[in-house]
């Protein structure tokens, strides 16, 4: 399994993990309007701010900026995390800003593919109401600064 060098949000040039693959550092709302161009390549997806935790292993991010979006703009991504989940609560990710790693996935190819389990209460009334566009299936989810957020699940550590 490649691990990921992950630099901090602000630097430019080129994101590389440890196998040399290039990840493309996308916004949400680039990553929403580009989906079928970027799903199954691997991401950074920066400037994203958390605005609703499902379940410790799925939340919904949208761009951080400093005006709120009109309605049917917003352009959200619903984060599955693979194989672990947040170690902090719902409250305290809430609008916070982070840095999302993984795979950008289409909503039809993660609910397809059951890699993760998909949220009972993101059904598809729920996907338009929310106006979900795309999907991650993230590896890592940092602060800006680098603090990882999540650790291994209890269930994926027993496996081993």
């Amino acid at each position: 399994t490649a691990q990921l060098t992950v630099l901090p949000p602000k630097t430019t040039g080129r994101v590389v993990d440890s196998n040399g693959d290039r990840i493309s550092p996308v916004r949400p709302s680039v990553l929403a309007h580009l989906i079928d161009d970027l799903a199954g390549h691997k991401v950074q997806v920066r400037y994203a701010r958390v605005v609703g935790v499902f379940n410790p292993r799925a939340f919904l991010i949208e761009s951080a900026t400093s005006f709120f979006a009109m309605l049917g703009a917003r352009d959200r991504v619903i984060v599955l995390v693979e194989d672990a989940e947040l170690h902090v609560s719902a409250k305290a990710v809430v609008g916070s800003n982070v840095v999302v790693a993984g795979v950008a996935r289409t909503l039809l190819g993660l609910q397809t593919t059951r890699e993760v389990a998909w949220p009972s209460e993101l059904t598809r009334e729920a996907v338009k109401r929310l106006e979900v566009r795309a999907a991650v299936l993230a590896t890592s989810v940092q602060t800006a600064e680098g603090v990882e957020l999540t650790v291994r699940s209890r269930s994926t550590s027993e496996d081993d």
